[in-house]
């Protein structure tokens, strides 16, 4: 392929646009010969291209070629464009390294033309920086923040803020001193009535409004007299039990031997009817009973005895001597019986009365047992009673609900611990 000398008009169309952006004409025509012929051989091959058929079985391997060859003509465009990019970008570089050069000879100059032009104004603010300096070194002993404008103030001003600063710092320090003092009694107290508490939790039920006593703020001759009072009461209390115990002990060993006499009469008297209806069973032997029931049957198998009483006798004297035995025996098995029976009724009313009495000292027990549990459950329900938290200043909410649910903790334990004192 021929290269032509006139350039194609898609390049003369762009050297036209950028004519008016680049002054030197040859560098635009310079750059635009570069790219020519390339443009050239792709109008070519766009000629070729167009004289080939689709369809055609012939023009296959031309369609190939021709593919083949505009790959190589990209190629070579690009390369031009990435040597004629890569010159005029070290152009660039050199331009603005003389450009820099330049620049930096007039900051120079511009710098030095300032500081003489400058020169009071700058006096002037170093003499006010210094001041403002010298200030602050006075005022951050008694502030955390540099106001604004320290160096510009007035010497009476800057006076008036230094004393009024140093003031306020001064009744800040006091006030906190003040403050740690009265943290400190506080504790001081705090710990005074807790251990003055303690002291008193074994008495503390002989003490009137144990809970409510400030300790803290009784004198020591106060506090002194207060825990006399309870010892003597407590001790009064426990002779008080003393005495209780040792006559309950007594009134149980009168009552045992009371009762151990009543028993020995009762079975004296038991004894005595056992041996009086032995007496009438032998008798009753004695007199043949059985055998003459046998032996009489057939003599008064007509008689009718109800209750002893003989409605209807043979006249046979063996008849009436059974009939009378009988009658007597009748007798004695009715006096057995009301032995017997009264006998039963002896001991039902004595397992009653004993079950009334073991009731009786069984709920004495228990009252005794309660009398002498009553001091200990006093100074336990005391105990709990007293557990209390100190108030906190605490700041964040997240602290103040934590305390708030131990608080809430303890007093539902110490709702459960007061039940267990019941």
């Amino acid at each position: 392929m021929t290269k032509k000398t006139q350039l194609p008009a898609e390049i003369v169309k762009v050297q036209n646009e950028v004519a008016a952006k680049i002054t030197d004409n040859s560098l635009v025509v310079k750059l635009g010969s570069n790219y020519a012929p390339l443009l050239q051989e792709a109008t070519d091959f766009a000629e070729q291209v167009a004289s080939l058929e689709k369809g055609n079985a012939q023009h296959l391997e031309k369609a190939r070629r021709i593919r083949i060859d505009l790959g190589k003509l990209r190629s070579r465009k690009n390369e031009q464009k990435a040597a004629d990019k890569n010159y005029y970008l070290a152009v660039g570089k050199y331009i603005d390294s003389l450009s820099n050069t330049v620049e930096n000879a007039i900051t120079i100059a511009q710098h030095e033309a300032k500081e003489i032009e400058n020169y009071f104004e700058n006096q002037e603010k170093a003499r006010i920086e210094k001041l403002r300096s010298e200030r602050w070194e006075q005022l951050s002993q008694y502030l955390e923040e540099e106001p604004l404008g320290l160096g510009d103030l007035t010497e009476q001003v800057f006076n008036t803020l230094l004393s009024g600063a140093k003031k306020t710092y001064e009744d800040k320090i006091e006030a906190e001193r003040q403050a740690e003092i009265a943290r400190q009694e506080a504790e001081r107290k705090a710990q005074l009535r807790q251990a003055r508490k303690d002291n008193l939790y074994k008495v503390a039920a002989f003490v009137p409004d144990f809970h409510s006593i400030a300790f803290e703020d009784l004198s020591e001759a106060e506090y002194t007299n207060l825990v006399a009072k309870a010892n003597k009461d407590a001790d009064a209390h426990a002779k008080e039990q003393e005495k209780i115990r040792k006559e309950n002990e007594k009134l149980k060993k009168e009552k045992a031997a009371e009762e151990a006499r009543l028993k020995a009469e009762e079975e004296e008297k038991a004894q005595a009817k056992a041996k009086r209806v032995a007496k009438i069973v032998k008798a009753l032997e004695g007199i043949g009973y059985e055998t003459q029931h046998n032996q009489l049957k057939h003599i008064i198998h007509r008689n009718v005895i109800s209750n002893g009483v003989v409605t209807s006798i043979e006249t046979d004297e063996a008849a009436r001597q059974f009939v009378q035995q009988h009658r007597e025996w009748v007798t004695i098995q009715d006096k057995l019986k009301k032995v017997r029976d009264e006998e039963e009724a002896r001991k039902a009313r004595e397992a009653k009365e004993k079950a009334e009495r073991e009731a009786e000292e069984e709920a004495k027990r228990q009252a005794e047992e309660e009398a002498r549990k009553a001091p200990d459950r006093e100074k336990i329900k005391a105990a709990v009673e007293g557990l209390t938290l100190p108030e906190l200043d605490l700041t964040s909410e997240e602290s103040k609900a934590a305390y708030n649910e131990i608080q809430a903790k303890l007093e539902a334990y110490k709702t459960w611990a007061l039940k267990q004192t019941k």
